[in-house]
């Protein structure tokens, strides 16, 4: 299943779609225990009730404040995270289609003014996403659209010492980030990530750009790309060799 736009509309269907296959799947199954002990029609149909008051939101102008639209909307993507994990547990072979509305879902939010504390689910779907594309102008678009996420973060997410280490959701969103705008061949998209990296994870700043000049090498890259790699590289070596 690819994500779908990040329309609300589409993003309804997308999920009554699959939230339909998942209860057949269930009841199939002879209805065994969730992870979460929760019913999942429950679960399901407070999503969907979640997902139709943001319609109701944007039909008329802005019904939420950014403050409500902000704690809704993170509780969405949580409730996302756990129906994936829900779905996992009863061995439901189509449990990534859940966590693959987090990131049209977040990026709604985002347009539409909400703070997000919950990257989780947004990161699992952004790198699947990356590797379904090849196409430079199509890693460019998706490189922007997790810019308008990342701009949409909370501080206390983004400076929470934890979510920089290696494996922690802000920290992968952004190596992420860093390979996708790398793949895009645009030097404006590859300097912003880069930036990022050394300024929020800049202790996994020297092994990103090692094995991206490696990339360079194996995969051939423009030079102008080559050039851009091989400066951060020389940088971070630097800063290495200081401390």
């Amino acid at each position: 299943m690819e994500s779908p736009a990040a329309d609300i509309i589409r993003i309804i269907d997308a999920f009554s779609e699959c939230a339909k296959d998942f209860i057949a799947f269930w009841e199939d199954q002879g209805k065994p225990e969730l992870d979460s002990t929760n019913e999942p029609d429950v679960i399901l149909d407070a999503l969907l009730n979640l997902l139709d008051m943001f319609y109701a939101h944007e039909m008329q102008n802005g019904s939420l404040s950014e403050d409500d639209l902000s704690e809704l909307g993170n509780y969405g993507l949580t409730m996302l995270e756990a129906l994936t994990l829900d779905a996992q547990s009863v061995h439901y072979p189509h449990y990534l289609y859940f966590e693959t509305i987090a990131f049209p879902l977040a990026l709604w939010l985002a347009r539409n003014g909400a703070e997000l504390d919950v990257l989780g689910p947004v990161v699992n779907t952004l790198a699947r996403m990356a590797n379904q594309l090849n196409q430079p102008d199509e890693l460019e678009n998706l490189f922007s659209q997790s810019s308008e996420i990342a701009d949409a973060l909370s501080v206390g997410l983004t400076q929470d010492l934890e979510q920089s280490l290696p494996g922690a959701p802000w920290s992968v969103f952004l190596i992420n980030r860093g390979i996708i705008a790398t793949r895009s061949l645009n030097p404006d998209c590859i300097i912003s990530a880069y930036e990022s990296i050394i300024e929020y994870v800049p202790e996994l700043s020297h092994e990103f750009f090692a094995e991206a000049m490696e990339q360079m090498e194996l995969l051939d890259y423009p030079p102008q790309v080559r050039m851009i790699v091989e400066r951060y590289l020389n940088q971070t070596n630097a800063n290495t060799l200081l401390h």
